[in-house]
């Protein structure tokens, strides 16, 4: 008889830490959902003029989100222990080790599937509601909870200030989707302008970049053949203004070294005729690295090195194109022009639906710039875009070129080494819709 009374609240005991840890794992996992899905822009913007209670409490959890990660953590801790002791007791005092642990196998499926993966679903639906529906009980479990998270964030901090590190538990940083948010809100509200905006955004896009995305490709390179010189090399040098060239030996893809323009006018200065300059003495080694390389790494080792340009090589050993340091800050900065750059104009609007583009251009730009519709493809300028929907090479003879894609119609009318050169493109716009500005 006492067996059985033991065993029926011994059973008792266990449904009751159950259903208290599914509960609670379920409203932390709501919560924590809730709380990742909306920004506090939107925290401000539900609290004005909606059931959803003040927004005071809300803003005071998200100040002390560590404090928050911590209180979950540490419920889920306990309640685990709790119902580990109950199946571990069950196994050990009663004669049923195989019901139990077949039971508490299944139960903790179950409260994976309630707790943990429901709630994701649930508050994806409406991520504002639900997180101002539970900041009052959260807030509630953080302020009971105080006590031990002080003692385990003072227990924490003393073991990393003995290994050297500090610890910062108020001050957790935003992900870069909440940035980016409060970025295109406060472009929208007008306290910060287009290129702001920009830039912005350009910095969280820094590190995913590779060199091969900027470069300045090896069809638009100028370089010089050491074994080939001519007068005319001389002459395009001075004409163009670089203040380093790449040299090739006997074919683009062996590159010798930099030639910086500075050495080659001091040689003249000695009253040597510019084509009559050893070249070869004057190189200096290339940095040379992978085209894949991403940029950030690249713009470090460039300032170590103190160089201020980089060969890309390709996978099969092959010159690529070059990227100057000028090109990576242009990522962020924008365009860096001095005062050797000329005025480039990428887009000529001839009339409300026509413009003069060149295919050299970024595909991208040409989108925004016409509000052009562009099918799927791997082509980074509309050079490359025209090329796609052409399916080979054209001639020179046979200009002009009429390409037609949709509602864009492409009339290509120079071609320069096999690239297309100037595009005049004629946009038939279905209603009107999406007319570039």
């Amino acid at each position: 008889m006492d067996e059985v009374f033991f065993y029926q609240h011994f059973n008792l005991i266990g449904v009751i830490i159950y259903i208290l840890l599914v509960i609670q794992g379920g409203v932390f996992s709501l919560a924590s959902k809730a709380f990742t899905m909306t920004n506090i822009s939107k925290i401000k913007e539900g609290s004005k003029g909606s059931l959803y209670g003040s927004s005071a409490v809300l803003l005071e959890i998200y100040e002390k989100m560590n404090k928050f990660n911590t209180c979950r953590r540490l419920i889920n801790v306990i309640f685990m222990f709790l119902w580990g002791v109950h199946i571990g007791t069950g196994i050990f005092l009663l004669d049923k080790g195989f019901v139990f642990i077949f039971i508490g196998l299944v139960l903790v499926l179950f409260y994976l599937m309630v707790s943990e993966i429901l709630p994701s679903g649930i508050a994806s639906n409406d991520p504002l509601k639900y997180a101002f529906a539970l900041a009052r009980v959260i807030k509630l479990y953080m302020i009971i909870l105080t006590p031990v998270v002080a003692a385990l964030n003072g227990a924490s901090g003393f073991l990393l200030r003995l290994f050297g590190k500090s610890q910062n538990p108020e001050n957790e940083k935003s992900s870069e989707e909440e940035v980016i948010s409060m970025v295109e809100k406060s472009y929208e509200e007008g306290h910060i302008d287009a290129k702001g905006k920009q830039m912005i955004s350009s910095i969280f896009d820094y590190d995913d970049i590779i060199c091969k995305e900027i470069m300045t490709a090896r069809t638009d390179v100028f370089l010089i053949d050491i074994e080939d010189y001519k007068k005319e090399d001389v002459e395009t040098l001075l004409e163009l203004k670089f203040s380093r060239i790449p040299v090739c030996r006997g074919g683009i893809d062996n590159i010798e070294g930099i030639l910086f323009v500075k050495d080659f006018l001091l040689e003249t200065t000695k009253g040597i005729a510019p084509s009559d300059v050893d070249i070869a003495k004057l190189l200096r080694e290339p940095y040379m690295v992978p085209e894949t390389k991403k940029i950030d790494s690249l713009f470090v080792e460039l300032q170590k090195k103190k160089q201020h340009m980089a060969i890309l090589i390709d996978e099969y050993g092959g010159f690529s194109g070059i990227v100057t340091m000028e090109d990576i800050i242009e990522q962020i900065m924008g365009d860096i022009s001095d005062e050797y750059d000329d005025e480039e104009v990428k887009v000529i609007r001839l009339s409300a639906n026509s413009y003069k583009l060149y295919g050299a251009i970024d595909l991208e730009d040409v989108i925004k710039a016409t509000s052009m519709k562009a099918r799927d493809t791997d082509s980074e300028t509309l050079g490359g875009y025209i090329l796609d929907i052409l399916g080979e090479i054209p001639e020179e003879d046979s200009l002009p070129i009429e390409v037609t894609d949709d509602e864009n119609h492409f009339r290509i009318c120079t071609i320069n080494d096999r690239r297309i050169g100037e595009v005049i493109l004629n946009i038939e716009r279905k209603n009107n819709v999406g007319e570039g500005e």
